[in-house]
Formats: C-alpha cells, structure tokens, sequence
C-alpha cells in the first residue's frame, strides 16, 4: 500500500465521516494527526540542527552581502539532508494542502473525533476528543455542548478524560501541583 501523507488521511478521514464509516474515520484521523505531530517534531529538530552550525565561507570576499545568501542556501541544504537522514520514515510533502495544514493545526480533526468515538461506542474517547477541542477553542459552542452531553454519560468517567494534545510533561505537572498541595 503507498504510504499516505498527513493531509491526505486527514481527507480521507473526512470522506469516511462523511460515509459514516466510523472505524475509518478513527483511523484516518488518528493517523493524521499522529503523522503531522511527528513531520512538526522532526521539521522543528531540523531547524534546530542547522540553525546552530558554522559554515566556512566559500569566497573570502562579502560581495553584497554574498556571505548572507550562502548561509541561507547552505542552511536549506543542511534542512534537506537532515530530513532525509534523520526522518527517512516521514514522508514530507512538499507542496503540502495549506487549508488542510491550517485544520490540522487548529485542531479540527478532533471536531470530527468526536462523533466518530461516539458512534464506535468509544464515548471516553468522544468526550476526550470534545475536550481537547475545547482546550484550544473555548468559545465553540458545539464543542462545549458535546463535551456536557458525554460528561452526562453514565459510561463516561470524567477522571479519564483527557487532554490528546496535552505535553507529556503536563501530566507530570498537575500531578507535581496536586502532591505540593
């Protein structure tokens, strides 16, 4: 099978909502959403990397300002390779769907998680997905009204509700704030 990119699961996704297939719809989110954290984390390693080195300059002369766009073009070939090196599992689309881009980023996939969860029988993960969307959108009413119908939910238990999108180490420190406590 070809690999998918993040833009194109996060379609597909859609499209299966769309369709009421539901275990794709999880899938193809979950995937998304997985792949466009790991392409950030591995674009933001880069930019790390090659931001920080020193290049000897080919020409000893700065003519208008040569040594500017050498660095320049010496840093995209260092982000070039070090994707390829580092991140050979990550498939980087270059001419990425910016609309899509933009959803994946404002969270928007799990506005879609939510009903998908629920029709699957996953309410945790239902009322989890509405959480999360509210976290980053606090004003959206359908968001907030999902999440209050699932808390509502004999099977939902709101101490495992949580955040997808939280940090790892948030977790850490909520449990470090509620032990100094």
């Amino acid at each position: 099978e070809i690999e998918l990119s993040a833009e194109e699961l996060y379609l597909r996704g859609i499209d299966d909502h769309n369709d009421n297939n539901w275990s794709g719809c999880i899938n193809n989110f979950e995937k998304a959403i997985s792949k466009h954290k790991r392409i950030l984390t591995a674009i933001a390693d880069c930019r790390i990397r090659c931001s920080n080195r020193e290049y000897e300059h080919l020409n000893p002369q700065n003519i208008e300002d040569l040594y500017f766009y050498e660095k320049m073009v010496r840093r995209t070939l260092c982000f070039m390779k070090c994707k390829r090196l580092n991140y050979p599992d990550i498939k980087f689309n270059n001419a990425p769907d910016e609309n899509v881009v933009k959803e994946l980023a404002n969270l928007d996939a799990y506005l879609y998680l939510q009903g998908c969860y629920l029709k699957e029988n996953q309410n945790t993960k239902a009322a989890s997905a509405a959480f999360t969307y509210v976290v980053r959108h606090p004003d959206n009413f359908l968001s907030k009204n999902n999440l209050k119908y699932f808390l509502e939910l004999s099977v939902v238990d709101i101490k495992e509700i949580t955040n997808f999108e939280a940090e790892e180490y948030y977790s850490l420190y909520l449990n470090a704030v509620n032990s100094y406590n």
